[in-house]
């Protein structure tokens, strides 16, 4: 645990990590009823109770929960001030890989993502409200699904690849950034339920991929980054 914590603090110097539920009881009565049961729980136990509420959505991330059900090696709260996030303990080649999950019960975002919410996919709104609040690699915020304050609508930033392409054959205005792998590549969802765009992956420097199955690249970039070495 003292491994843990001096990673977490490396991040965020106010970083607390919490085995049972030993935190303030003003943030308890601010988590979901899962996130209690798992905190209560002990062990193989705890790890149990966490893979059954990721169960609802193995089959959008087949290879991400089967990576937590072989892998996942504990699972506790980890507090900043008035966060509350799930800290994941993930082994990879001996190493520990830590990703935070987000409180579904804690939600902010900007106006304008505020606006696109509703358009987006059911299941996608289901696995915020119901699951994290944004699934995500501990040092950088990303290689994971993104926290909805760090979501950002792609027409809100200037865009270098734009001066090179002639049409990026989208509408920008209603792409809202869901992931990103850190690198200048971001998976987007398309708000406009008529558009023949579909979802995209865009990209920095290289012409966007339209009707792209977001789910799927979610699932395979983060499985990569995954099992790559420390």
């Amino acid at each position: 645990m003292n491994e843990a914590l001096q990673y977490a603090r490396q991040f965020d110097i106010d970083s607390t990590i919490h085995t049972k539920l030993d935190v303030n009881p003003r943030l308890l009565q601010e988590l979901p009823n899962w996130w209690l049961n798992v905190m209560r729980a002990q062990g193989k136990e705890r790890i149990d109770l966490t893979l059954r509420s990721w169960r609802s959505f193995q089959n959008l991330m087949p290879m991400v929960f089967d990576i937590l059900d072989r892998r996942l090696r504990s699972v506790n709260l980890l507090t900043s001030g008035s966060s509350v996030r799930l800290l994941y303990e993930i082994e990879t080649y001996g190493e520990m890989v830590y990703y935070v999950g987000g409180n579904p019960l804690q939600m902010t975002m900007a106006p304008n993502v505020r606006a696109e919410w509703q358009f987006l996919p059911e299941h996608f709104r289901r696995f915020y409200a119901g699951l994290h609040n944004g699934w995500y690699y501990l040092a950088s915020r990303d290689m994971g699904l993104s926290a909805t304050e760090d979501m950002i609508i792609l027409s809100d930033f200037e865009w270098g690849i734009l001066e090179d392409i002639e049409d990026p054959g989208c509408n920008l205005d209603h792409l809202l950034s869901v992931y990103s792998n850190g690198m200048g590549a971001y998976v987007c969802l398309n708000t406009l339920p008529e558009s023949r765009d579909g979802d995209v992956l865009w990209w920095k420097a290289e012409s966007p991929w339209l009707n792209i199955n977001a789910w799927g690249v979610i699932d395979a970039w983060t499985e990569i980054f995954l099992n790559q070495p420390d």
